[in-house]
């Protein structure tokens, strides 16, 4: 019979206890290492990938102070043309929106009986003038006779509406055959170049305002055009009530694009200097402060503070910070940092910065005016208790105008004066 010893207690508590021993020592070793690894790399970084990166060089581009203002344009002469008296008209010389010279006739009345009575008169001055020659007839009698030829001449001259300056003709409201009286509106004459452009500023600017500074004017019905002038006169007065100086411009208009009463914007050059430019978004701003990132020869980032003055669309003036030819990044600033690798994918000029910007500016304009529109649009049925049946909600009601006056044929003119210096 084979015996068998079992390990006593205490052998095993031994046993256990070194057991013990082995693995608390293998979990602290371990621990060690790690936070030993951790502690001894804890700077490092792995490499990142180059990011790709968009940027411009920065340019030097005229930059221009501007005071800006909404101004009405006004022709730089403009009259009614008005009957003095009774009559019919019987012949049109001129035609809606045709341009005629000083004098030119422009509506005929029938005049058959002032006719007649101007070749009567004047046979009859030459009669007593050649009897006064031959001392046959008295010096008087032939000065009366004179008189009486002048009186016919100018009933006569009473008849034909003249062009009071050379202009354009507006729209005529009598035909052939109308009977006009004294006052009768029979059309309107303005000369439109050169134009005037008339605004308002407010009275800080007086001691910039000089006459014949240059001035730029856009409007929406021509928005791809730029008009330009100067600066004719600023008033000698300044609105108590708006604490505004009343400013006129002239502009060459040769081509008659501007028309009277068209509203325009108007921006006084007050100064224009030459400048380092950069895109707007190409800057970072934090506070006050303001940064670009700059990609040097290496391909690498610098990250520069700067200084910004002017504002042009898209872009902005650089007074300190950079230098002329450094290509700051424009597109892709989140994906890397001062001192990173980056790859450019893309060099855009300065021109093309400012394009984008304005194309999309226009973009947000249309999108806000359509906007406005949607908000300030009727809702489908809300007036339609009070839109009687058959009528189109969205017309627009207007009193006719009365018709005009007949008039009697003269010509009677209400002149605005031109503007001093320039010629008619």
């Amino acid at each position: 019979m084979t015996l068998i010893h079992k390990p006593t207690s205490r052998r095993r508590k031994i046993i256990l206890r070194t057991l013990v021993g082995l693995v608390t020592l293998g979990l602290l070793g371990g621990t060690g290492f790690v936070l030993f690894m951790k502690i001894k790399f804890a700077d490092f970084q792995p490499p990142m990938s180059a990011a790709n990166v968009i940027v411009t060089p920065t340019t030097t581009i005229t930059f221009i102070d501007r005071i800006e203002a909404i101004g009405t344009a006004a022709a730089n002469q403009s009259a009614s043309l008005t009957a003095t008296i009774t009559e019919t008209v019987s012949a049109i010389n001129a035609q809606e929106g045709e341009f005629v010279d000083k004098g030119a006739s422009i509506i005929d009345l029938t005049s058959a009986e002032e006719k007649a009575t101007l070749t009567e008169a004047a046979r009859s001055f030459e009669r007593y003038n050649n009897l006064a020659k031959s001392n046959l007839s008295s010096v008087e009698k032939r000065d009366e006779e004179e008189t009486a030829l002048a009186v016919a001449r100018a009933q006569l001259d009473k008849r034909k509406i003249t062009a009071p300056f050379a202009g354009i003709i507006g729209i005529r409201n009598v035909d052939v055959g109308d009977l006009v009286q004294p006052g009768t509106m029979i059309t309107t004459i303005d000369e439109v170049d050169p134009i005037k452009l008339d605004f308002t500023l407010p009275e800080i600017y007086l001691s910039v305002l000089k006459k014949d500074m240059e001035i730029a004017a856009t409007t929406a019905a021509y928005p791809d055009q730029t008009f330009s002038g100067k600066i004719y006169v600023v008033d000698t007065r300044v609105d108590p009530e708006t604490r505004a100086v009343k400013v006129r411009a002239i502009l060459p208009n040769p081509d008659h694009t501007i028309k009277p009463g068209l509203l325009m914007n108007v921006s006084i050059i007050r100064d224009q200097r030459q400048a380092l430019a950069i895109p707007e978004e190409a800057i970072m701003s934090a506070g006050d402060t303001k940064t670009v990132f700059v990609v040097d020869k290496d391909k690498k980032v610098i990250k520069k503070t700067i200084t910004t003055g002017l504002r042009e669309p898209g872009l902005v003036e650089v007074t300190s910070g950079l230098v002329e030819g450094e290509n700051v990044i424009v597109e892709g600033q989140m994906k890397t940092g001062e001192g990173a690798s980056v790859n450019i994918t893309q060099t855009l000029a300065m021109e093309d910065t400012k394009k984008d910007a304005l194309r999309f500016s226009n973009i947000r304009k249309t999108e806000s005016v359509e906007d406005l529109d949607k908000m300030t649009a009727p809702a489908a049925g809300s007036d339609a208790s009070t839109t009687p049946a058959g009528t189109d909600p969205t017309a627009v009601t207007s009193t006719p105008e009365p018709a005009p006056k007949e008039a009697a044929p003269a010509t009677n003119t209400t002149q605005s004066a031109p503007a001093e210096g320039v010629t008619p």
